[in-house]
């Protein structure tokens, strides 16, 4: 019995660590106290869900955040989106690590708006800022960037997927075009 209540305040201590820091990464640890205590409640429903319904661990979360926290807040991706993508990356048998470098190279490759995966992008006719410039839900470039792969050769294929997530990365992209778009599909929050 004490060592099964050791082991769960072990838990929540990793849980609230991991909730202070994502709520940093994220931006949402500004405000009033209340908002904060509202933001972080919100931020471990949030994780609770994504880590039962995946095969993502706090500690994987933990890594994944650490990784690509700050370059999925910095295109405006919002927590339960990098979740989603996180945990199906995580289901599909990609390690923390690569999952998490994964997903910084591919939304900072794709929200700078340079180099050739901004050419990449334009050429298949991807949108990825409203008209107000404002980046678009990731769920709605990954469908387009789903869309237009479908309709690209072999050769085009290993060529897009270079140029927008990286050669190091590819497994990660491709990953994310095949299972993200089904988190947006079924309207799951995580």
């Amino acid at each position: 019995l004490i060592g099964l209540v050791g082991s769960e305040m072990c838990i929540r201590d990793r849980s609230i660590k991991l909730t202070a820091s994502m709520l940093e990464q994220f931006g949402q640890n500004l405000g009033s106290n209340s908002t904060v205590i509202k933001n972080g409640n919100s931020l471990m429903n949030q994780m609770t869900e994504a880590t039962h319904k995946s095969a993502m661990s706090l500690d994987d979360l933990k890594e994944i955040s650490g990784n690509a926290g700050a370059a999925m807040h910095a295109m405006g991706v919002k927590t339960y989106e990098f979740m989603a993508i996180a945990g199906r990356l995580k289901s599909a048998g990609i390690d923390a690590s690569s999952v998490g470098t994964g997903l910084s190279s591919l939304m900072t490759r794709v929200g700078t708006g340079t180099g050739q995966a901004a050419k990449d992008l334009k050429k298949y006719n991807i949108q990825v800022f409203d008209s107000k410039g404002k980046m678009k839900d990731v769920f709605d470039i990954l469908g387009q960037m789903q869309g237009a792969y479908q309709k690209m050769n072999d050769k085009q294929r290993q060529s897009f997927m270079y140029n927008v997530v990286g050669q190091e990365n590819m497994k990660v992209g491709m990953t994310c075009l095949l299972y993200t778009s089904d988190a947006a599909d079924d309207g799951e929050s995580v």
